[in-house]
């Protein structure tokens, strides 16, 4: 009875060392999966550190890049201001030349008139000394003579007449009204034409 007890207790035994065994061995296949696993993730962490460690390396490229970029923007736009205070100073120029020349235009034009007026008087003077010959006195030997032209002789003086001899002989508007003839010709060669020659010899 003893022994049989004995045997029972051994066969107990037994067989709670197997279920141990069996529970340990199952264990270490579980810790043999978990180990696997974690060697698994290991690998997924180192390459995403990898990754990150790319990915950081790019971040600062870019960065140094971008750095780059903007210190080539500053230059140029510090060109773009100096660009524009050149055209300021271009346009500022061009606008003084434009009045220069307007104003030269202007002198030009006001010039240009004068030379104008002077030529048709001239002309006139011309066409008058001209209308002399055929007259009783066709010899010139005086501005005078332009008195027998047929545009004063036998005429009146006029405002008009008076103008054209007035640069050359002082007081000739106190002949206003008078009736150029030949006395009166001679008249202005003799006076006048003696005073010029007066202070010639002066």
């Amino acid at each position: 009875q003893w022994y049989q007890r004995r045997v029972k207790e051994e066969k107990a035994c037994k067989s709670h060392l197997e279920d141990k065994e069996r529970q340990m061995n199952t264990t270490l296949a579980e810790l043999e999966e978990t180990k696997s696993d974690l060697e698994d993730k290991e690998r997924q962490m180192n390459t995403t550190l990898a990754e990150l460690e790319e990915t950081k390396s790019d971040l600062e490229d870019k960065e140094r890049q971008m750095n780059t970029t903007l210190a080539e923007l500053e230059e140029t736009k510090s060109d773009l201001k100096s660009k524009e205070q050149q055209l300021n100073r271009t346009e500022a120029q061009k606008q003084t030349t434009l009045q220069e020349l307007d104003t030269t235009t202007q002198d030009l034009n006001s010039t240009s008139a004068a030379l104008n007026q002077t030529l048709t008087e001239l002309q006139q003077v011309k066409e008058l000394l001209e209308n002399t010959t055929g007259h009783a006195n066709t010899t010139v030997t005086s501005h005078w003579d332009l008195l027998y032209s047929e545009e004063y002789f036998g005429g009146i003086f006029t405002a008009e007449k008076l103008e054209i001899l007035r640069k050359s002989v002082a007081k000739l508007e106190y002949f206003q009204g008078i009736r150029i003839t030949d006395g009166l010709i001679k008249f202005f060669k003799m006076f006048h034409d003696g005073e010029e020659d007066q202070c010639s010899d002066e």
